[in-house]
């Protein structure tokens, strides 16, 4: 307010009389010192003097200079609480990093100045001989990342892309940290013995306890193991011991599955006590930005405490606000860009029509629901909500197979599916010319309509759904055999899964998330794949599947990468009603 009357021409004094000249003579620069960022004042382009600053006091409106009295610059003002005074300088604490961000977002510059110098210790590994054998060089700069981070005293969250090896370059990590106390790795029930087989296979020396199951409570002698295994489910249920521990390191494996900083999995990691904290994901957020804060706030506690700083980016869509303040500890490789020896992968929608008569019940169904939903408009946002997404579940399995649908949802019995009926065309075709293939549902009612289908064509079938046992048996399984059709239920063959002995995917229900379908994709299209990769999403015309199909490019022209900018939606309720809508 005092700057904006003075820019009229009008005269302010203090109470001693004194002419209060403007702050627009004076400009700043942040950069970063020693443990601290430098915040430098000069006038007229000239620094101040340390004692000037001593003379400063931000919780005042004006300070004294060269004879003069002047306002305190209102960017100084704002960030009062965070600028200190320190042998004559102005200086913001390293562990508050997102206010000297925001400062300098707000003078303007492009850069804080001499930012790379907060990862001062620099300590390369030295790898073994088997070691750089199997390490790619790409996997050899990730695992120098952890120990970077690791080094300076900050987490690390490693994003690189499904496939790309991100177990292999912890595990890597974990066998070159010496430490005086295990490691503990957290990961998802169905990732328990895939990571257990990753250490036996690169780090045989390192000792493996898996902390799970009902016998737990007899193996908690950690301190004659390298690594502890275990699931969410159970550090949530023995935080009170486990919180108690020290360990060395904490990996936190498919950390998105903990994105809600509010539920007791995500409160029960962030009591674990770590030197140093790690995670790994290929999807660090999946519908909403704010994910990502919750993933570093458990990486980096001091650093990324308060929501305030992402809440106000979003709010001003100012995404590149957000990178700067992620990537000095989040690293993030591209297949294209690393894996220029994998083979090409094509992507094709195939179209599948239905009938008049089913196509006249769908009209029908679709008709009705939206009814159904415009009567209830007075009902609570919570039962229109839930109203909603039945509807729209309805809509999806009619196109998957009318036969999905509860008993009493359509007038007539359908027994045939449009979809269905090119998939078994397509799968003939390949098994006949001795291909393997895989297909992702999200339905397992569907799943299993397809499975008995297999089964009456005597085609060799494989089958996992979130209720199987033993899948990575069923994996190896798979792996070695030259034949055979593997059913896959998306919420339980998402993550974990390496199936690069098939280039054949059938995506057979499209999600509006394409991060869920990006990481079935990735089961094949990895490392180890040697031939081209094909994958194919049917859809149903003039359904509510091409409204997904298009939610799903939004969605991803919105979050294509966290480097090409910040951003993810929910599936808010005007999604709902817009895949409803005509």
């Amino acid at each position: 307010m005092a700057e904006k009357i003075l820019e009229k021409g009008i005269a302010l004094f203090d109470t001693k009389n004194k002419a209060v000249k403007s702050s627009k003579s004076f400009s700043l620069n942040v950069s970063y010192g020693i443990d601290w960022f430098d915040v430098a004042l000069s006038h007229e382009g000239t620094p101040l003097s340390s004692s000037v600053y001593e003379k400063i006091n931000l919780h005042s409106r004006f300070f004294e200079f060269d004879g003069e009295k002047y306002l305190v610059p209102e960017t100084l003002e704002k960030h009062k609480d965070s600028i200190k005074i320190k042998d004559g300088n102005l200086i913001i604490k390293k562990d508050d990093l997102l206010s000297a961000l925001e400062l300098n977002s707000e003078i303007e510059k492009a850069d804080i100045a001499n930012f790379e110098n907060i990862f001062k210790k620099k300590t390369p590994i030295e790898l073994t001989e088997e070691q750089k054998r199997i390490l790619r060089p790409y996997q050899v700069d990730g695992v120098n990342f952890l120990e970077r981070l690791k080094s300076n005293g900050f987490g690390a969250l490693l994003a690189d892309d499904m496939g790309l090896g991100k177990t292999l370059q912890a595990i890597t990590f974990l066998a070159q940290t010496k430490r005086k106390t295990c490691a503990f790795a957290v990961v998802p029930k169905s990732l328990l013995e895939n990571w257990r087989n990753e250490v036996e296979k690169f780090a045989p020396a390192l000792k493996v306890l898996i902390y799970h199951g009902a016998d737990r409570k007899e193996n908690q002698d950690f301190e004659n193991y390298d690594i502890v295994l275990s699931t969410y489910a159970t550090t949530m249920l023995d935080i009170d011991f486990l919180s108690k521990k020290k360990f060395s390191v904490v990996v936190f494996d498919e950390v998105q599955t903990i994105k809600n900083y509010k539920s007791k999995m995500y409160e029960a990691a962030f009591k674990l006590n770590a030197d140093f904290k790690m995670a790994l994901s290929g999807t660090p957020f999946e519908n909403n930005v704010l994910e990502l804060w919750s993933v570093m706030r458990l990486l980096n506690p001091k650093i990324f405490s308060k929501r305030a700083f992402f809440t106000r980016a979003v709010e001003e869509k100012d995404f590149d606000r957000i990178k700067k303040a992620i990537v000095p500890f989040m690293l993030q490789r591209k297949k294209k860009d690393v894996l220029k020896d994998l083979p090409e992968k094509t992507e094709e929608v195939i179209f599948c029509r239905m009938d008049d008569e089913t196509a006249s019940c769908y009209d029908a169904l679709h008709s009705r629901i939206v009814d159904e939903i415009s009567g209830a408009s007075g009902n609570s946002a919570f039962m229109a909500s839930a109203l909603i997404l039945e509807s729209l579940t309805k809509l999806r399995q009619f196109c998957c197979h009318p036969s999905l649908l509860p008993k009493g949802t359509l007038p007539i019995k359908l027994e045939s599916s449009a979809k269905f009926d090119v998939l078994k065309i397509k799968v003939q075709a390949l098994v006949e010319q001795k291909e393997k293939v895989i297909i992702f549902s999200q339905f397992t009612s569907m799943l299993k309509i397809i499975k008995d289908w297999l089964e009456t064509e005597k085609i060799k079938t494989f089958y996992l759904d979130g209720a199987t046992n033993g899948r990575q048996d069923l994996v190896d399984e798979f792996e070695k055999s030259s034949e055979g059709v593997f059913l896959i239920s998306l919420k339980a063959g998402g993550v974990g899964l390496n199936l690069v002995s098939c280039h054949y995917m059938f995506i057979y229900d499209p999600w509006w998330n394409p991060a869920s379908e990006s990481q079935a994709a990735d089961r094949i299209y990895r490392i180890g794949q040697k031939s081209n990769v094909f994958i194919y999403r049917l859809i149903t015309k003039n359904t509510i599947e091409e409204k997904v199909l298009s939610l799903q490019q939004k969605k991803s022209e919105i979050a294509k990468s966290i480097f090409d900018g910040l951003s993810a939606e929910k599936l808010t309720a005007e999604d709902f009603m817009e895949l409803l809508g005509e």
